[in-house]
């Protein structure tokens, strides 16, 4: 048995998203036929407590295909020169960290990368403490800073960004719940995960 949160975006609260836990059959092995296994379990788990809920998996790993390009992996921008530019990618080269005193990043050539590869980049790792992020897609805007805190704004600015322009926001509004089978609480370090519940479902304005 496993146990994974349903995000249920509402407009009540600061929050802006009710939280249920669900306990479900966990299929092991990284396959994804193994990982669509839970997925539905998840998803059945649900039902049961919420019938008539529409839930969409928002992973590398969902049986939607909506649901897969609404990963954070897929997500991002075009730049002026016509390159897509994932949301991951953005965000790894936006960090700015401080060794001994002396501040490291950003790291712009990453933007280029694809997103497991400029996740895993060397330089992420060896430059020091994570201080804060430095945002400037294009060399004619001014960087912006973003502190540390609160926890996941940055990541959550970006992707709303990138939703606000993606054809498939409107399609958002069809789901009344989402989940992220990659995503554990209990192994995570941040409070949520990314997407942020695919924008809040479309930035909650269209709850």
């Amino acid at each position: 048995m496993a146990v994974r949160p349903v995000f249920i975006p509402t407009r009540e609260g600061e929050a802006l998203v009710d939280i249920v836990n669900v306990d479900f059959s966990w299929s092991p092995g990284l396959a994804v036929s193994q990982k669509q296994k839970s997925i539905a379990a998840l998803h059945d788990g649900y039902a049961q407590m919420s019938p008539g809920a529409k839930i969409l998996e928002v992973s590398s790993k969902s049986p939607d295909a909506l649901g897969v390009q609404l990963s954070a992996f897929n997500m991002g921008v075009g730049s002026l020169g016509g390159q897509f530019i994932s949301v991951e990618s953005l965000f790894q080269s936006s960090k700015v960290f401080t060794d001994s005193g002396t501040l490291r990043g950003p790291f712009r050539e990453l933007m280029r990368k694809a997103p497991k590869e400029a996740r895993r980049a060397e330089l992420l790792k060896t430059s020091g403490r994570l201080a804060h992020f430095s945002f400037q897609p294009t060399e004619a805007r001014e960087p912006v800073i973003w502190p540390l805190e609160p926890k996941t704004a940055f990541y959550d600015w970006l992707y709303l960004n990138a939703l606000y322009h993606s054809p498939c926001k409107e399609q958002v509004l069809n789901y009344s719940a989402f989940t992220d089978i990659e995503f554990n609480p209990m192994k995570s370090s941040t409070a949520r995960p990314t997407p942020w519940h695919c924008g809040v479902r479309y930035a909650s304005g269209n709850c």
